[in-house]
């Protein structure tokens, strides 16, 4: 029962999801909802998690119907919306089958990387709940919420941390009402998901940007890393904030290359997941709308109105929590002083902080070479004639870089030492999200010296995109 009810509380993600997919931007066949399919759990995903998030505060709570209200609600308003616009309706695919040689190794990596994330789903199943974090504060906030129907602020002042944001909280005890009870064991299943959804939407996102090849060597590089697996089982709001970061870098920069809009709404409501999730999702939207104004042009109105106003409106969900644990007087986490007298009074730790992040950032045996590999071709690509991608990346990268070793030097102190030890330091955590950030970069880029080096290629991809955009273009009047 429990396993049933995480399956059909993903299933209500996928069907908000695609009703969002259908409005912003539709799809011509079932082939293509099959590529597309991950970014359409990941924006019902985001959907949910932020209303829900909103119904905690709002006093409604997340009983299942609720829950069953709000994606079906959103998969009819999408529904009705791309109705409206006139989106024909998808048609069946002629073959399934490879329609080349080429498209075998892709497929073959495609499915390399399946069967090697449903490996890790007995891991995921059966790994009881060890994380410290999980154990002291993530998990009791979700249980309070199920047991309780709501927050309880006198229970969450005595916890850590009891300023954090509730998606984490509010997806897992959404899961606990589906399942029936408080299985803390079985919501690993929902934290693997999270994998699925970043390979199959990353895949969605970089068909159009990036070559088969490389994009699917790089997602079967996320399943091997070795923090892999201790991601999965954690419970913590690292992972869903890593993915959720990647996954807006990664439209974002869809959208400063193909200027299709419709990656706006992803890059909105997964940067909107990512705010709620952590405090430090605020230093990555940072990163991101730097970045993408940055590539796509600082005196172009037209970036700024877009990556910066969607930025924007995806943190206007974030207000009303402040709000609610500010007015009951939840105890921050800021530095005693504030973060910027913090920043200045311990400025002496600040080389020991950019030690400590470049030494877990490029542990071969914690995260492989993505990154590496990633910063060697934006190195090559700011010397080709189209920089955006190199800028975007090198933006979002140096910015995050700096980010994470700030908040080890302001936030130093004898309980939270700049150390190795991730028991008493979580840089080893958050650098994941640079990691990331280079898995769905690197392809882009290493495409882009490709396509320098074989400038026959250049005209086939046209002549595709030409016929893509044609297609696009029936399904999106």
């Amino acid at each position: 029962m429990s396993l049933l009810g995480v399956i059909a509380l993903n299933v209500l993600f996928l069907l908000a999801g695609s009703g969002i997919l259908w409005a912003v931007r539709g799809w011509a066949t079932w082939r293509e909802y099959l590529a597309l399919g991950g970014i359409a759990y990941v924006c019902g995903l985001s959907a949910v998690g932020v209303i829900a998030t909103l119904s905690l505060i709002w006093g409604l709570g997340l009983s299942p119907g609720v829950i069953i209200a709000v994606a079906g609600g959103i998969a009819v308003l999408g529904a009705l919306v791309g109705w409206r616009l006139g989106r024909s309706l998808p048609v069946r695919t002629e073959t399934w089958m490879p329609t080349s040689l080429a498209d075998l190794v892709p497929i073959g990596l495609a499915v390399l990387t399946a069967a090697l994330l449903a490996s890790f789903f007995r891991e995921a199943r059966i790994q009881p709940l060890t994380s410290w974090d999980a154990w002291g504060f993530w998990m009791p906030k979700a249980k309070a919420i199920y047991y309780f129907g709501g927050l309880d602020p006198q229970y969450f002042e005595h916890l850590w941390g009891p300023s954090y944001p509730l998606f984490v909280p509010a997806l897992a005890a959404m899961n606990f009402h589906f399942m029936g009870s408080a299985d803390t064991t079985t919501l690993g299943v929902q934290w693997w998901l999270l994998a699925v959804a970043f390979v199959w939407a990353g895949a969605g996102l970089l068909r159009r940007i990036a070559p088969a090849v490389p994009t699917w060597v790089f997602l079967a590089l996320f399943v091997v890393i070795p923090e892999l697996d201790r991601h999965l089982t954690e419970r913590k709001a690292d992972w869903p904030l890593d993915i959720f970061f990647a996954l807006s870098a990664c439209a974002l920069l869809a959208w400063i290359l193909t200027g299709e809009n419709w990656h706006l709404a992803v890059y909105g409501l997964t940067l909107s997941a990512t705010l709620l999730t952590k405090r430090e999702g605020q230093l990555l939207a940072v990163c991101l709308v730097a970045a993408g104004i940055a590539a796509a042009g600082l005196r172009s109105k037209r970036s700024w109105l877009a990556v910066a106003g969607v930025a924007l409106l995806a943190y206007l969900p974030a207000i009303p929590w402040r709000i609610w644990w500010t007015s009951r007087h939840l105890q921050s986490d800021t530095p005693a002083g504030g973060l910027l007298h913090a920043t200045f009074a311990n400025i002496r730790q600040a080389p020991a902080a950019f030690h400590l992040v470049a030494r877990l950032l490029f542990e071969y045996h914690l995260w492989l070479a993505a990154t590496p590999v990633a910063l060697v071709g934006a190195a090559l690509c700011l010397w080709q004639g189209d920089r955006r991608i190199a800028v975007f990346f090198l933006v979002a990268f140096g910015l995050g870089f700096v980010g994470w070793a700030w908040e080890n030097w302001a936030y130093v102190s004898p309980s939270l030492p700049i150390s190795t030890n991730p028991s008493v330091n979580p840089t080893n955590r958050t650098v994941a999200s640079l990691v990331l950030l280079s898995i769905v970069a690197a392809p882009v880029l290493i495409g882009q010296l490709l396509a320098q080096r074989a400038p026959s290629e250049v005209a086939v991809l046209d002549r595709e995109k030409t016929t893509g955009s044609a297609s696009a273009s029936a399904t999106n009047p």
